[in-house]
């Protein structure tokens, strides 16, 4: 009897472990990405073109990339002037850019062409020598009314002789700033005499440096130092036009000063231009003294949107775990992989008829 237990019992954990696991289904192969197709840039289309026997000026531009204050960024445009020719000559080059764009000062004596407003000029104008050049350099600034981020537009300088003779038409790429993220935080100190000192921090979470920002109050604007640019560029607020460089990672730290008032509760702050910031955590809300209140605790509430809404709560900054998808979604699931709940059952059922075969056989030794 015991040798038929024991058989059995053996039986059934060889047909467990030989079961075999149902095989995970395999990982969906990544489709193959498409090879990214590069279109002829203009300059390139330019250049391959022949330079006219008569066209002894030739200019050639520079890349430009627009940075600095987020509503109006600039940038210097350098342009190459040559005298292909075998004599002396003057070299003048035509600029145009787009109505999104201004020809501001340089060294190159722009003069702008009637009718043509501050997108298009005539500049340079140097006497080259024979085989000689000349860089000059000259100012675009942003005229758009609404900041522009994320965007690539294209100008053009076309050299040109006294006499009015033409070279290559060369087209430019123009970058327009990228958006980042800003992360905004803020403390309001203890009451000291007739001030409370609010301290601002402005975290670069970008992995790019920052040239400028802008931090907007609102709030009585007669009770603030540094004193706020008038009027704001964006809603009814006091605007702090900040021109710090920070570096990705680093904090720029602003204190402000504020009387205590009758009917001043509270300072909204918000980044500025809203558009510009990819996080969330942008606005602020701060709780402030009133004259004859309690002091303000070092509090501060968050605010989730873009808009300074006092009743917004804190929104905690996502991360992108693996398997989610960018952004803080919940993405695609990993492929389950190794055995399933039906193998380790029939493993368990006869590990435990062999245990009992063994204990059996242990009590018959014992008991001989």
């Amino acid at each position: 009897m015991f040798r038929s237990i024991l058989t059995g019992a053996v039986a059934v954990a060889a047909l467990a472990c030989a079961t075999p696991a149902l095989a995970a289904p395999a990982p969906a192969s990544a489709e193959p990405t498409p090879a990214a197709t590069t279109s002829a840039s203009p300059v390139a289309a330019a250049t391959a073109t022949a330079i006219p026997a008569d066209a002894p000026i030739q200019a050639l531009p520079d890349l430009v990339f627009l940075s600095g204050d987020p509503w109006s960024p600039t940038d210097d445009l350098g342009v190459t002037v040559r005298n292909t020719g075998s004599t002396p000559a003057r070299g003048w080059f035509l600029v145009q850019v787009p109505t999104t764009l201004a020809i501001g000062t340089g060294d190159a004596d722009c003069r702008a062409l009637p009718g043509e407003g501050d997108h298009r000029a005539l500049c340079g104008g140097k006497v080259l020598t024979a085989g000689g050049s000349r860089t000059y350099h000259l100012k675009l600034r942003s005229t758009a009314r609404t900041p522009i981020f994320d965007r690539s537009d294209w100008g053009a300088v076309t050299g040109r002789t006294d006499s009015g003779v033409s070279g290559l038409k060369r087209e430019f790429r123009i970058n327009w700033p990228s958006r980042t993220a800003l992360r905004l935080t803020g403390t309001v100190g203890p009451q000291a005499g007739a001030t409370v000192t609010v301290t601002v921090r402005v975290t670069n979470l970008g992995d790019f440096a920052v040239s400028a920002y802008s931090l907007l109050l609102r709030t009585d604007s007669n009770l603030l130092t540094p004193s706020c640019r008038r009027p704001s560029r964006e809603g009814d607020s006091c605007e702090i036009y900040r021109e710090a460089k920070l570096a990705a990672g680093a904090t720029d730290t602003v204190r402000l000063r504020f009387r205590p008032t009758s009917g001043m509760g509270t300072l909204r702050l918000q980044l500025a231009p809203a558009q510009r910031y990819t996080n969330r955590d942008t606005t602020l809300t701060l709780t402030l003294p009133v004259a004859g209140g309690p002091s303000a605790g070092p509090s501060a509430s968050p605010s989730a949107g873009p808009s300074a809404s006092p009743s917004a709560s804190p929104s905690p900054r996502l991360t992108t775990a693996p398997g989610q998808a960018a952004g803080g979604g919940t993405g695609d699931e990993l492929a389950r992989t190794g055995a399933n709940v039906t193998t380790y059952a029939l493993i368990g059922g006869g590990l435990v008829a062999l245990g009992g075969a063994l204990l059996l056989l242990l009590r018959r030794r014992l008991a001989a």
